[in-house]
């Protein structure tokens, strides 16, 4: 079947512009760039996947790939997305947008989660740059419409978003920063990259540690154990869930303690320890 048979999509456009807009590309850069890996679209056919006229084969969705350094399966993800067009909210209201998205997620009605944090994004997109603490809404948009997308299990979207708010600069707000790097090695240790997620987790408590926000200390030091822990390091994980008990026990969090305590014996657990490993969990 001719592309130009096939229907195209609006939402799959949408997000074809936004990747080359966000590389700084013109049309005809991006036919340059397809040649470079082995590929032909001419600049007239992007216009019109952009504009959703006709749908991308799968050989030309694999050179966009590549092109905008993103996975194929990406783009699968944004056509299903568009069943929830229908969700988005009438409202045009920033706070109130971030509100329901919030309030959403908490009720675990992740697909509405997402259409009122994709309006938000839209609203910030439109709103003037110059606006003190537009920076820090943009980020704010996209952390939510990524934590949403992570509970669709739009992994490789969700780490997309997740760029767009490190991609906004030293403007943001940092406690917005401290949550987008810890999200982003959640979501690296997902796909399976440990060595992306050690290093984000790393950078987010170094920063936890200059904002002086022992919380986030704790959340990074328990995500550098889980790593630890999945590689096989026991001993390494075991000394960073210990730290992690007694940073959750200074700020009061009692759940997260709990789990500490139990990835503590399983540590135990993984170095033979099965006595106290096992008295660990059971106690826990």
């Amino acid at each position: 079947m001719a592309e130009t048979d096939l229907k195209g999509s609006a939402k799959l456009g949408s997000y074809l512009k936004q990747l080359r807009l966000g590389y700084g590309y013109s049309l005809r850069k991006v036919e340059e760039k397809a040649r470079i890996v082995g590929g032909e679209i001419d600049n007239s056919q992007l216009s019109r996947y952009e504009k959703g006229r006709c749908y991308p084969s799968f050989d030309k969705l694999r050179v966009l790939a590549s092109i905008f350094n993103v996975s194929i399966q990406s783009f699968s993800d944004i056509v299903d997305l568009e069943e929830f067009e229908s969700l988005r909210p009438t409202i045009d209201e920033y706070d109130e947008l971030i509100g329901s998205g919030n309030q959403d997620m908490e009720l675990g009605n992740y697909a509405m989660a997402y259409a009122a944090f994709q309006k938000a994004v839209d609203v910030t997109e439109e709103a003037d740059e110059e606006d003190e603490g537009h920076a820090t809404r943009r980020a704010r948009a996209h952390y939510g419409l990524a934590r949403a997308l992570l509970k669709l299990g739009k992994l490789s979207l969700a780490e997309n978003e997740l760029r767009n708010v490190l991609r906004l600069g030293g403007e943001v707000d940092r406690g917005v920063v401290i949550k987008t790097l810890l999200q982003l090695s959640n979501a690296h240790a997902e796909l399976g990259d440990r060595f992306l997620a050690r290093l984000e987790a790393e950078k987010c408590l170094t920063i936890a540690r200059d904002e002086s926000d022992t919380a986030s200390v704790a959340y990074s030091t328990h995500q550098l154990g889980r790593i630890a822990y999945e590689e096989g390091d026991f001993k390494g994980g075991l000394a960073y869930f210990r730290d992690t008990l007694a940073l959750y026990e200074e700020v009061g969090n009692g759940g997260g303690a709990l789990v500490a305590k139990v990835a503590i014996g399983s540590c135990h657990v993984g170095l033979a320890h099965y006595k106290v490993g096992t008295k660990l969990i059971v106690e826990a």
